[in-house]
């Protein structure tokens, strides 16, 4: 049997509770207690043999993630640390762009970067008709008559004339890129291609923007970092202001868009675009103990589980009630830095982003053998 220690202390009305889980504290009269200590807030009432104590709620757990995202479990050895934060999905395009010196994408970013005109023709129409009932007061009958004529018309024709310039300045602000692959490469895309449909086929494919450290796993399911992640949309098609003559990959996460071409990756945000070639890219794929929030995606591969509150040895912590049983999952991790970029994709269905990069590889590396 364990030895245990207590003593309690009076201090004018308090009574101070030392113990080896904590130290606790209450005050109240004969028959009636309020107290908190290492369990929780509680009240505690009785009389000469009976006595009723009611839990106030447990305490608060400790640096706990606010976000609906679930924790990532680190290896068994990892012990917990102070908690920091490590932000992700971080490009620097000025980088990016002078690292890589590619013409295309300067010619991209000075195309889009062009002035609109239809804006500009819009507003000095509605500004004309702002003042005309000025004009018409000042005017002459005949001279009335010819603006009027000329506010007629231009209801009508203005909104063609409006589309028209809208259409221009599209495509003076688009890039019109062709690729012609050579025969032995058209299998390798092509298959690229369909495992890039695949992968995001998966149940949980999520940007990871940030990760932190917590300071104490006991209350975060015995995971020491914590991911706030976004979801990934996935289409075939291409980047806006740009023509191509084949489709490609994209990937979109909140404001960034990447593009997938045949000979390089093409990021854009905003208004702004950079290339890496993918023999600068440096994947850094992993597997994760990934511990959900729920119930597992229908393609995660289960390896264990654990419980919200976990004691040391992994039982979980009886001192708390719904204390809920937690799935581990086994996750793909992939990592993507170059000088200016550091972004990371997680997938729930095992192995498939290892064969994202294998798919990248097959119709990069015959590219580079030629070169």
């Amino acid at each position: 049997m364990g030895l245990t220690y207590s003593k309690s202390i009076r201090v004018g009305g308090f009574r101070f509770n030392l113990s080896g889980s904590g130290i606790g504290v209450s005050a109240g009269i004969p028959g009636f207690r309020v107290g908190t200590g290492p369990r929780g807030a509680y009240i505690s009432m009785g009389k000469g043999g009976f006595r009723y104590r009611q839990s106030l709620g447990g305490p608060r757990p400790m640096h706990r993630d606010t976000t609906p995202t679930p924790t990532m479990t680190p290896p068994p050895s990892a012990p917990a640390q102070a908690a920091g934060l490590v932000e992700y999905d971080r490009i620097n395009f000025m980088e990016l762009n002078e690292a890589s010196g590619d013409d295309l994408i300067a010619t991209m970013n000075t195309q889009a970067a062009k002035w609109k005109r239809w804006p500009i023709v819009g507003g000095v129409w509605l500004l004309f008709m702002f003042i005309l009932p000025v004009w018409l007061a000042d005017a002459t009958s005949n001279a009335s008559q010819i603006l009027l004529v000329i506010a007629v018309c231009s209801v009508f024709i203005m909104p063609f004339v409006l589309i028209f310039l809208a259409w221009r300045d599209h495509v003076r602000r688009t890039t019109v890129l062709f690729y012609e692959l050579p025969p032995e490469l058209d299998a390798p895309y092509s298959a690229f291609l369909d495992t890039a449909k695949w992968v995001a086929k998966s149940r949980r494919f999520v940007a990871i923007k940030s990760s932190k450290r917590y300071a104490d796993s006991k209350y975060t399911a015995g995971a020491t970092t914590g991911l706030r992640t976004e979801p990934l949309k996935f289409k075939l098609g291409k980047l806006p202001f740009t023509a191509c003559n084949i489709q490609v990959p994209i990937l979109e996460t909140g404001i960034t868009k990447m593009a997938f071409y045949p000979d390089k990756l093409v990021l854009m945000r905003g208004m702004k675009y950079a290339g890496v070639a993918y023999t600068d890219l440096n994947f850094e794929l992993t597997s994760t103990r990934f511990i959900e929030d729920g119930s597992p995606p229908g393609d995660a591969t289960v390896v264990g589980h654990t419980w919200q509150y976990v004691n040391r040895d992994g039982g979980p912590d009886k001192r708390f009630k719904n204390n809920l049983k937690r799935h581990i999952s086994l996750y793909d991790e992939l990592g993507s830095g170059a000088p200016g970029l550091d972004i990371r994709f997680m997938s729930s269905k095992h192995e498939s982003l290892k064969d994202f990069v294998m798919a990248i590889n097959a119709f990069v590396l015959p590219q580079v053998e030629a070169g």
